[in-house]
């Protein structure tokens, strides 16, 4: 087959041939990168037969070890080339072509995965270490990452920078310098070219030519002092905020095995090459590594999670796990029968937890998960209650052949049934319903069984005035529906973005901004409790409980409140004027 690739003119140029037996396009599928080549038949040669791999196979096959070596042999062996040819690019004449083959004979392409420690400051400079794609954090004077300390003192500067592709760790090495002055690890999947000293020391000449060449495009030699620098404080908050324990897994409920822990940080880290799932509970500790003590997780059917508590429910009852140390879990409540009677799913919001069971939904007191409590008489009554979800004010119940019921949870102690849609018998075999919004309009997405999905638009800006108030009262209308190819039985969470951190203080989303973190369970409570987080919740009425006050009562002087009056005329003229505009 010949190889060929597009100029910046866009005109393609042969530069190779893959003779039979060769492995082709493992960079681009393990890497997850675009192809940089094409491939055709040659002419001449006839028919060409190819094995494709596709993705998923490709994972599979990696399981068998023969196959893994080679694949892998063959990814390194490539991206030694191509990390080759970019230092031929960037270096220029400044190597021969005998030069870049001495190099590539010593060289070891490599990749790491995030967080993976690069260089440690104060151990021996051995390599150097230069980065094809990716990015590096490097400090100085403080451990880096998890183990940075906050006790240092928050005026405490330490230097500290970033490094990208094209940079070269350890050319100081070769002026005399001989341990690393500063700390490095990956920001997320990196690859990289390590060329031994010992190795390279021994031909002098390409040792010179190196160093001179690396050292014309790399930065990293260029501010040995690192003087970009950051408060160690600022460090430790978000490294913690990042690393917390429990967002490293994936909870998993089986109805025979009960609650299962997989280890996530594989499928985050970057590195294409160590996507593999494996449970992480101490098999010698907890039966073929699930927590199910007595059979109590027996016949698990849901689970949702909320602060460090995992909330599951079986058969039976509702199971209260907590989940503060992921790896030692323990139960820290049950309801069971008669208060809750074959429990299917529940929804947490605030202090309280809504569920599903034969009997319709139901509400539970979770201000103290060990303690948690069933409300008398908070129930819906609802003949085929199968799912729950919960948006602000309005609970959305799947009610197999009724449809979806929304329930006003406004006073989550008194909830009431708001109303039933079926979109005239269209909805009749709802299985599970979530919400989401587009734009300006709210919208559910209802798995409804043998129907398939389908697509209700409860809030419009076209057709509702109070589209934009907190909670409007939803208007469902049927407007799509998608045939599955089998009964549509369940449908995902769309992405959370109105909050970054939860009722119990842990944080539901990392942004980029460095130095925030969200309050802890602590500050959460000073924050919603009277007696420094230790009193009653603070309640808002309604309705205002006493008269408003005049200006003078109000210890508001004329003056101040005739400019407050013209500053609200001003703005009401100029939104007026803007809708004038815009309706010009």
């Amino acid at each position: 087959m010949l190889v060929s690739v597009a100029d910046e003119s866009g005109e393609k140029r042969k530069v190779g041939v893959i003779q039979p037996g060769t492995c082709f396009g493992e960079m681009s599928i393990l890497s997850d990168l675009p192809r940089n080549a094409t491939l055709v038949a040659a002419q001449a040669g006839g028919d060409v037969v190819v094995l494709e791999v596709v993705r998923p196979a490709l994972r599979l096959l990696r399981s068998l070890k023969k196959f893994a070596d080679k694949i892998d042999l063959s990814y390194r062996l490539h991206g030694l080339g191509n990390t080759i040819a970019a230092i031929q690019e960037d270096a220029g004449d400044a190597l021969s072509a005998v030069d870049l083959i001495g190099l590539g004979n010593l060289g070891q392409f490599m990749t790491y995965g995030k967080h993976h420690l690069l260089v440690q400051e104060g151990k021996p400079i051995e390599k150097l270490i230069l980065i094809r794609n990716g990015w590096v954090r490097r400090v100085r004077g403080v451990p880096i990452y998890r183990n940075i300390t906050e006790g240092t003192g928050s005026s405490l500067l330490i230097p500290e920078d970033f490094l990208g592709a094209g940079n070269c760790l350890g050319l100081e090495a070769l002026s005399g310098q001989a341990v690393w002055q500063f700390s490095a690890a990956l920001m997320a999947r990196t690859e990289v070219l390590e060329v031994p000293l010992v190795e390279l020391r021994a031909d002098r000449g390409l040792c010179e030519r190196v160093a001179r060449a690396f050292a014309d495009f790399s930065l990293a030699d260029d501010d040995a002092s690192l003087r970009a620098r950051a408060e160690t404080k600022v460090l430790a908050a978000a490294e913690k905020e990042i690393s917390t324990a429990l967002y490293a897994y994936l909870y998993v409920v089986d109805k025979f095995e009960g609650l299962i822990l997989v280890d996530a940080a594989t499928l985050l880290d970057g590195d294409p090459l160590n996507n593999y799932l494996q449970r992480q509970l101490d098999p010698n500790k907890y039966p073929n590594g699930a927590f199910n003590p007595d059979g109590a997780l027996a016949g698990a059917n849901s689970i949702v999670i909320a602060g460090t508590y995992a909330y599951i429910t079986t058969d039976r009852e509702l199971v209260i796990v907590n989940l503060n140390d992921p790896l030692q879990p323990g139960i820290a409540g049950r309801i069971a029968a008669p208060q809750l009677k074959h429990p299917r799913s529940i929804a947490i919001q605030f202090r309280y937890g809504f569920v599903a069971d034969d009997e319709g939904l139901k509400v539970i007191d979770l201000t103290q998960p060990e303690r948690a409590r069933l409300v008398e008489g908070a129930l819906v009554s609802l003949a085929e209650a199968r799912d729950v979800y919960v948006a602000r004010t309005y609970a959305y119940v799947a009610g197999r052949k009724d449809g979806v019921a929304i329930i006003d949870v406004k006073r989550p102690e008194k909830p009431r049934l708001e109303q039933i849609y079926n979109a005239a018998g269209k909805l009749n075999d709802v299985h599970q319903v979530k919400i989401a919004m587009t734009n300006a309009s709210l919208f559910a997405y209802v798995a409804d069984g043998r129907n398939g999905l389908r697509v209700l638009q409860l809030t419009s800006p076209e057709t509702m005035p109070t589209y934009a108030g907190f909670s409007p009262r939803p208007e469902p209308q049927l407007i799509a529906t998608f045939k599955t190819k089998g009964d549509a039985l369940a449908i995902s969470k769309a992405l959370d973005r109105d909050r970054a951190v939860d009722e119990s203080g842990n944080q539901i989303a990392v942004f980029g901004r460095r130095g925030a973190r969200p309050f802890t369970f602590q500050e959460i409570q000073r924050m919603l409790r009277t007696n420094e987080g230790r009193g009653e919740f603070f309640t808002v009425a309604d309705e205002p409980g006493t008269e408003p006050r005049g200006p003078k009562a109000a210890g508001v002087s004329r003056s101040s409140a005739l400019v407050g009056a013209l500053l609200g005329l001003l703005v009401a003229v100029a939104a007026w004027r803007m809708r004038a505009v815009g309706q010009a």
